[in-house]
């Protein structure tokens, strides 16, 4: 039975190819959306890593308890502390930080990518012993010195069509504020990289938004070479306020961003799925039709199996394993071109100004059984009505000659009396009345 659906298989190829094809496009928008999200996660995660990867420690603060008056204990975050931090065992270099939420107009006065108010920041450019910002190197200009004045990261320039010298509207939780731009800048945040914007202020208008006069909402610390980062953060816990502040690891850092950033953009996996359940619908029902009009044209055939001893189940499992097969093939063409799907998703889904991360391809068990069992199973389920109908052809079916094709020459005369009847059948024109 093996052989025999191996030969039928292989005996109707063109009808194996529409098959094939209708499987296989759903397949390859299941694979390749899978792929996509695995590989666009990892690229999230390598960015939120390489955010991170001067961070050893965070300090933040903590939330005052339930009940606590507003304003009854100091900040914990300010330049004592910072000092403080400065001279801990193992810390290499210490990063204060003023951060918040900003949104700016573009250069046509709208706002720049309001949507995404997870990703819009703001934050305050910090000097170090060098004069620069190590987190925020400059690119085009100056830093700002004073509170009319602010820098942005170079795809928000882009995207919003801002040069230096340019003014801009700035909205934080105050008021609306109108600023000049003196300064562009790079920067690494995964967040702003995946389609946020970054607004920088001088020191003291940052902590005047943001936090307080004179404190910040976050000191970053990075260690020197061979400090453990769980170790580092331990003594330094051991020097803050319990109930004011609070350490955590880099690594914790960057794995809650990348799950905030790769959550913010699952959406990207919804349209490529519909695709695939909409192929994998049309191609089931050209499934059901093609093997319906296999067993009708092999009626007398399957007849003669009954008749030389198969029975029904051998009858239902050799149409079965034909749509095995049939699925097998189709599952890994629409694995493959799942991966080219996968590839080029990244920018069909993204824009200049919200470009999507890219990185190498993740392959992983999850779009290779979704693949093989996506297949194969849509395959063979279409396959079973039919194979169904086959198992019900009675042997006596051989001994008739209605469903044997015709012959080549019994077509050809077909065809020359057909021809002459057409002609006799053509009317003759009628001589005029003198």
């Amino acid at each position: 039975m093996f052989r025999t659906a191996l030969r039928n298989v292989l005996a109707h190829k063109a009808r194996l190819v529409m098959t094939v094809l209708a499987v296989c496009l759903g397949v390859s928008f299941i694979s390749g959306t899978l792929v996509f999200a695995d590989s666009s996660a990892a690229a999230y995660r390598a960015a939120a890593s390489q955010n991170f990867s001067d961070v050893a420690v965070s300090v933040t603060p903590k939330d005052p308890p339930a009940g606590t008056a507003a304003g009854s204990a100091p900040p914990a975050l300010d330049d004592a502390l910072v000092r403080k931090l400065a001279g801990v065992a193992g810390v290499a270099s210490v990063h204060p930080s003023a951060d918040g939420a900003a949104v700016l107009n573009a250069s046509d006065g709208t706002p720049l990518r309001a949507d995404r108010t997870w990703a819009n920041l703001g934050g305050a450019y910090v000097p170090g012993h060098d004069g620069k910002d190590s987190r925020h190197p400059l690119t085009e200009g100056r830093a700002p010195h004073n509170s009319r004045e602010i820098a942005v990261d170079s795809g928000t320039a882009d995207a919003g069509g801002l040069r230096v010298g340019d003014t801009v509207t700035v909205a934080t939780d105050g008021p609306v504020m109108t600023e000049r731009l003196v300064g562009i800048v790079s920067t690494k945040d995964s967040r702003v990289n995946a389609g946020g914007t970054l607004t920088l202020f001088d020191k003291a208008t940052a902590q005047r938004l943001y936090a307080s006069p004179g404190h910040y909402t976050g000191i970053d610390l990075s260690a020197a070479p061979g400090t453990d980062q769980y170790e580092l953060s331990e003594r330094v816990t051991g020097l803050l306020p319990a109930d004011r502040a609070e350490a955590t690891t880099g690594t914790a850092q960057a794995d809650q961003q990348a799950i905030n950033v790769d959550a913010s953009n699952s959406g990207y996996e919804k349209m490529p799925m519909i695709f695939a359940g909409v192929a994998l619908f049309i191609g089931s029902f050209l499934v059901v039709n093609t093997f319906t009009m296999l067993v009708t044209r092999r009626t007398r055939e399957i007849a003669l199996l009954r008749a030389i001893g198969a029975d029904r189940r051998q009858v239902v499992r050799s149409v079965l394993l034909e749509a095995l097969l049939i699925g097998l093939v189709a599952s890994a063409a629409g694995f493959l071109l799942g991966l080219g799907i996968a590839s080029v998703l990244p920018d069909i889904l993204g824009t200049t100004g919200d470009a999507l991360p890219k990185g190498p391809l993740v392959i992983g068990a999850r779009p290779v059984v979704a693949a093989l069992g996506v297949g194969v199973g849509v395959t063979v389920l279409a396959a079973w009505l039919p194979s169904r109908r086959a198992a019900r052809i009675a042997p006596v079916e051989a001994m008739r000659s209605a469903q044997q094709p015709a012959s080549a020459v019994a077509s050809r005369r077909r065809g020359v009396v057909g021809l002459v009847l057409l002609v006799l059948g053509v009317p003759r024109p009628q001589p005029r009345p003198s």
